[in-house]
């Protein structure tokens, strides 16, 4: 690992990242559907395309909610849009790799473009790992 994280940490980190999208699912599948109301709330979801991204997506389509969906993978990300788009709102396409600063700078500006700067949730899901993790951190510091 290019950072100073222990194997405990992560397996910890996991099992929380874990709880918290079966905890997020809950909410969102019944039980407390109503008392959240997304109709109209604009989200941004990173590494959209595949897996937990995907379904959170989708999951917030269902419930009314605009998305941007940003990944690197332009063909998955279209699918995934219409499939949004057949909740009756409003789906985004951004491609961004979330580990070069440029891409990332430029997916900010499409975001603010098409949610008028406004911005209600962001589940920021990407993943990066290995060289590309101390590529940004160098870059960043």
């Amino acid at each position: 690992w290019p950072c100073e994280i222990d194997l405990i940490s992560i397996r910890s980190l996991k099992r929380c990242l874990v709880y918290y999208f079966i905890y997020f699912c809950h909410i969102m599948s019944g039980e407390l559907r109503g008392v959240l109301d997304l109709h109209g709330k604009n989200a941004v979801i990173t590494g959209a395309s595949s897996g937990i991204g995907r379904e959170i997506a989708l999951t917030l389509a269902k419930q009314g909610c605009n998305v941007a969906l940003l990944a690197r993978s332009h063909n998955a990300l279209e699918t995934l849009a219409m499939e949004c788009l057949k909740h009756g709102v409003n789906a985004h396409v951004i491609i961004c790799d979330m580990s070069v600063k440029q891409s990332v700078e430029d997916a900010y500006k499409q975001i603010g473009d098409v949610f008028q700067n406004k911005l209600d949730i962001l589940i920021n899901n990407a993943g990066v790992c290995g060289e590309r993790v101390s590529s940004v951190q160098e870059k960043t510091q």
